[in-house]
């Protein structure tokens, strides 16, 4: 296995894949690595980006023999050796995609039930993505507790859409998939307030073509799309918020290329 992992950011599919949906997850610097037995956060402690998920990956590899390039396999016994030690059994069990998506690498499919795993580049040349830090964050295993699957379902029918729409390089279709996810998200009460007011401002700026957010909440992070051409007014729009740019299509993980 690698020696340092990327930050991940879903791209789509947050709580479908606790019901076994399809996500993508967008892996990107800045990195984590694992030195001297301690974990290196390069966001020092402020979540969000795997920090937790990183720390139990790389402990795990210590005790197994990774292969660079997960399979469904490999992934389903990660899967259940996190879960065994992670999950004290009560609410929904953790996905465990996280875990997966920063082993694979790249723009990271993930799709347990439809036996498909695969580190992707970015496939539209005219698309940007922003990655927004919050400032806020929720303990996802905390939140799992409290969360039931009666919405699950058609998030994992819109994430499925949403990956579809990828791979087919559909950009009408990808922004849709994007803003549909959001919505249902919202629909479903799986948004908290503070994002809720930071996607309305960065949606007035009239630049964003789809607006996310990301993780346990949409606490943690919002995803932002829109045309390169306007991407550097974007940033320049966001930072006016008082809000911090982690990462852009130009830090996506490509370290299989290498």
């Amino acid at each position: 296995m690698r020696s340092e992992l990327p930050s991940k950011t879903f791209l789509i599919g947050e709580y479908s894949v606790l019901n076994n949906g399809a996500a993508l997850v967008l892996n990107t610097s800045p990195y984590f690595k694992y030195e001297k037995n301690q974990l290196k956060d390069p966001h020092r402690g402020r979540g969000g980006f795997g920090a937790s998920s990183s720390e139990w990956l790389f402990n795990y590899s210590l005790s197994h023999t990774l292969p660079s390039e997960p399979t469904v396999e490999d992934a389903k016994e990660a899967i259940q050796n996190y879960r065994d030690e992670m999950w004290d059994g009560k609410g929904l069990a953790p996905s465990g995609v996280d875990i997966v998506a920063q082993w694979t690498g790249g723009v990271a499919l993930v799709d347990i039930k439809g036996k498909r795993i695969e580190s992707l580049k970015w496939p539209f040349p005219k698309l940007s993505f922003v990655i927004v830090r919050t400032g806020k964050k929720v303990r996802t295993h905390e939140h799992l507790r409290d969360l039931s699957r009666d919405s699950l379902s058609e998030l994992s029918e819109l994430s499925q859409k949403g990956v579809e729409s990828f791979l087919s390089q559909d950009t009408e279709a990808f922004i849709a998939s994007i803003n549909r996810f959001d919505k249902a998200l919202e629909k479903n009460e799986l948004c908290c307030e503070s994002t809720l007011k930071i996607k309305s401002s960065i949606r007035e700026s009239g630049l964003a073509l789809a607006v996310k957010g990301c993780g346990a909440l949409g606490a943690d992070t919002v995803l932002v799309i829109s045309r390169l051409k306007d991407r550097s007014k974007l940033i320049e729009q966001i930072a006016g918020f008082g809000l911090e740019i982690v990462a852009t299509e130009e830090d996506l993980d490509h370290w299989r290329d290498s």
